[in-house]
């Protein structure tokens, strides 16, 4: 009798865990299914949100460099002013240096023609 209560025992228990088993495994199955499902539903709603986020942020950065782009545009203008006046001035002062150099030049030619036309006068009158 003890005999065939242990293998009854025994049958039952092999039963329980096989049907255990395949439990399991139909279970695991549909979980894994089911997450991947979850992933797959996830990874759309992701896109989705971070399709529209960047639109978003492209539409605030746009709407954001509209004014800097302004502000910069103004600058470069005064800039270019100032640069303009700069070189106006230099430009100036460098006529006037260079006016100052010719008539420097000017007035040593003066006097070497002097000079020349003097030594001139003086080896005609030496000449008899």
């Amino acid at each position: 009798m003890d005999v065939s209560l242990r293998a009854e025992i025994r049958g039952a228990s092999s039963a329980l865990r096989d049907d255990l088993r395949a439990e399991i495994r139909g279970e695991s199955s549909a979980l894994r299914d089911d997450l991947s499902a979850l992933r797959d539903d996830l990874r759309a709603e992701i896109r989705g949100e971070s399709s529209a986020l960047r639109d978003d942020l492209l539409a605030e950065i746009r709407g954001e460099s509209s004014p800097v782009r302004a502000e910069l545009h103004v600058e470069s203008t005064s800039v270019r002013a100032e640069l303009r006046a700069e070189f106006r001035e230099g430009f100036a002062e460098s006529r006037r240096h260079t006016e100052v150099l010719f008539e420097s030049l000017r007035d040593d030619i003066r006097m070497l023609a002097d000079g020349f036309a003097t030594v001139s006068t003086k080896l005609d009158s030496l000449q008899p």
